[in-house]
């Protein structure tokens, strides 16, 4: 079996600048089935192939087509549950930073800043070393929504030089 499952576009729908959207219209674009309907496949990626991201439709057509042996689609259905999971759980990251800083926080009882956060990240490269040369590092941009258009190092372009380690 197969789900492919793309979500409401929530984060371009209140990260709009041009047209802002009003309260109703951001909640009207929060999907809830979406992401169960996710879940509940990437949980029974033994015998469920869960496609959340366009890029991956030709790698699940080639393996579906006979190009792979059984274990290689097992090993493709659990990379896929995994970033499943990954997406629905940046999508409600998302969705629970929008609702602090859209209503929650203005409850006076509650503290200024969120007493959880969940912080989406998304890998840029890898780099060459960690903090010692034997050490694997990556870095990551922020993509939590009050980080949108914000700029800094992680969004900067590096025009010459060694790569970053």
């Amino acid at each position: 079996d197969v789900v492919v499952c793309n979500l409401y576009p929530f984060r371009s729908t209140v990260t709009r600048e041009d047209n802002p959207p009003s309260f109703q219209d951001a909640i009207e674009n929060i999907d809830i089935g979406g992401p169960t309907l996710i879940r509940a496949a990437a949980k029974n990626h033994k015998h469920v192939t869960v496609i959340v991201d366009p890029s991956d439709y030709a790698t699940v057509l080639e393996a579906e087509a006979g190009a792979a042996d059984e274990e290689a689609r097992e090993k493709l259905r659990l990379n896929l549950a995994w970033k499943a999971f990954q997406h629905v759980s940046s999508y409600d990251s998302n969705v629970a930073e929008w609702l602090w800083e859209n209503g929650a926080a203005a409850d006076q009882s509650l503290l200024h800043a969120p007493p959880e956060k969940t912080v989406p990240m998304k890998l840029v490269n890898t780099l060459r070393y960690g903090e010692n040369p034997h050490q694997k590092a990556a870095f990551y941009v922020d993509e939590s929504l009050s980080e949108h258009n914000a700029g800094g190092l992680a969004r900067s372009v590096q025009h010459h030089g060694k790569e970053m380690s």
